[in-house]
């Protein structure tokens, strides 16, 4: 009877083995949302896109992984994931503000691979784009009693604000 390989070489093979997986599912899903939700049409904004999205799915397969190797039943596994995979996608900056954070759970943005991407994506999108509004978008500013409408956001620039990206540790 042959003896059975060590964990290393298993580990190695099985991404070696998925790797073709984990280019292109990732990038066709990438590919067909860059071009139906209608971002800024720029080879650059493509390519980063579809490598972020290939990092994240990378990242996320790797969580599995590491959840799967920590618990010997896959059960318990499939119970935490969501405990850990939650928090991590709530506090990305796509559904709670950075501001919004409450400081005793200020430290996990700062591990969540969601923010990265979340950031990163929402760079690539809004810098240097212009933006018009529509007529019911102005809004009302009242100086010294003269009134003006206003478009709250001309350029790309200005909405990024709203997000509270931190310069640090971003991309």
């Amino acid at each position: 009877v042959a003896p059975m390989p060590g964990v290393g070489p298993y580990f190695v093979a099985k991404v070696m083995c998925d790797a073709p997986f984990y280019f292109t599912i990732p990038g066709i899903g990438a590919t067909l949302m860059f071009f139906t939700v209608g971002f800024q049409l720029t080879f650059s904004n493509y390519i980063n896109t579809v490598l972020i999205m290939i990092l994240l799915n990378y990242t996320g397969m790797s969580m599995g992984l590491i959840l799967a190797s920590i618990f010997s039943d896959i059960a318990v596994a499939l119970l935490i994931a969501p405990l850990i995979i939650m928090p991590l996608m709530m506090f990305s900056g796509f559904f709670l503000n950075a501001d919004s954070t409450p400081v005793y759970y200020s430290w996990i943005p700062w591990v969540s691979p969601m923010k990265y991407a979340f950031t990163a994506l929402a760079r690539i999108e809004y810098t240097g784009l212009k933006l018009q509004c529509a007529a019911d978008e102005f809004i009302t500013m009242t100086v010294n009693g003269n009134s003006a409408q206003v478009c709250p956001f001309t350029t790309g620039e200005d909405f990024l604000k709203t997000f509270n990206f931190e310069d640090e540790l971003t991309v």
